[in-house]
């Protein structure tokens, strides 16, 4: 991971040359090193850069007062979590590790702050159930009466190299290698509505 300093470096370089006016942070892991996100946060803000941020996807487990506060304060104005699933079950079939009551807890904290957040959610995923389903649009529901800006339902890929993947294969839902491979990657990838299918149970 690059040090803060190395990071406002480059925001600096391009405010100068480009005179950008904010950024996009794509790392789900950042926030969950406290120490570091705090760092540049800080630094963030004594740049005086006045650049508005955005963070793509992040983990929800490492949010908490003082770090909204210090999202705010440095300029962010959109968060996105990814629960994936309101159903505990099938979060622990996918091993996400993730705390709905405490995600639930985030969107309270995020009133104080002028801060926008988008929730995804996927479906269609190996061994999720109806019941699995029902629950993560009651759970998007509830986020939304709570205070999420935006709510979003996505439709499960299979990516390779993942356990869901190598799960899929086996049960012979995708197709092996050659064309038919091809023009499956190649309808996920632009989202093909017509072609969409479940790998749910």
């Amino acid at each position: 991971m690059r040090e803060p300093e190395d990071i406002i470096k480059e925001l600096k370089y391009y405010k100068k040359i480009y005179d950008i006016h904010g950024f996009d942070l794509a790392d789900l892991t950042f926030i969950t090193n406290r120490n570091w996100f705090l760092r540049f946060a800080k630094i963030l803000k004594e740049s005086n850069l006045n650049l508005s941020w955005d963070v793509v996807n992040t983990r929800s487990e490492a949010i908490d007062d003082e770090v909204l506060k210090a999202l705010a304060e440095s300029g962010c104005t959109k968060l996105c979590l990814a629960p994936d699933s309101g159903s505990d079950n099938h979060v622990n079939e996918m091993d996400k590790r993730v705390d709905l009551n405490h995600v639930s807890k985030c969107i309270k904290m995020l009133q104080k702050y002028p801060i926008d957040l988008k929730v995804n959610f996927m479906m269609g995923s190996p061994n999720e159930t109806h019941i699995d389903i029902i629950k993560t649009i009651f759970y998007g529901t509830k986020l939304a009466f709570l205070g999420a800006s935006t709510v979003s339902f996505y439709h499960f890929v299979p990516y390779p190299g993942t356990n869901f993947f190598n799960l899929v294969r086996k049960r012979q839902q995708i197709p092996e290698g050659s064309d038919a491979f091809d023009e499956f990657l190649t309808s996920n990838l632009y989202n093909r509505l017509i072609e969409i299918k479940s790998y749910s149970i």
